[in-house]
């Protein structure tokens, strides 16, 4: 915010609000008892929406702006593997777990029929390009 006022000699003085990430009473740490599946984060998303994903040991999380929720299967019960958070298609996320499935949803997910993938990546398109046994798939 910029509060402005013009002085007789034509003086601008503009005041605005600074952000102290010195003060430690901005910092909140993050852990299990958060609702994060691991105190070790492998990695971190931002979704288009703004969701923020935490990819952990064991497992992946979204922050619900107050406490971290577990990504689960489609039952509900099952959580996410870690793995990998490798985009979004449309409003899904695209989740390749350590042993090599492929997840895709959002806050819920479901398992894609394919198996052992290496890498994948997301086209415009909404086509999931995979590697598999070190060949190229189109899913």
């Amino acid at each position: 915010m910029c509060i402005c006022a013009i002085l007789p000699a034509t003086v601008v003085l503009c005041f605005s609000q600074t952000y102290d990430f010195d003060d430690p009473n901005r910092w909140t740490h993050f852990t299990t008892e958060s609702g994060l599946p691991s105190n070790y984060v492998i990695q971190i998303y931002e979704a288009r929406d703004g969701t923020i994903w935490a990819n952990t040991s064991r497992g992946v999380a979204w922050f619900d702006g107050f406490e971290w929720q577990r990504a689960l299967s489609m039952n509900h019960r099952d959580a996410i593997p870690a793995g990998t958070i490798r985009g979004e298609m449309r409003d899904s996320i695209l989740i390749i777990s350590s042993d090599g499935n492929l997840y895709l949803g959002k806050k819920t997910f479901r398992k894609l029929a394919v198996e052992k993938v290496e890498t994948a990546f997301l086209l415009d398109s909404g086509v999931i390009l995979a590697r598999k046994n070190e060949q190229l798939w189109q899913i």
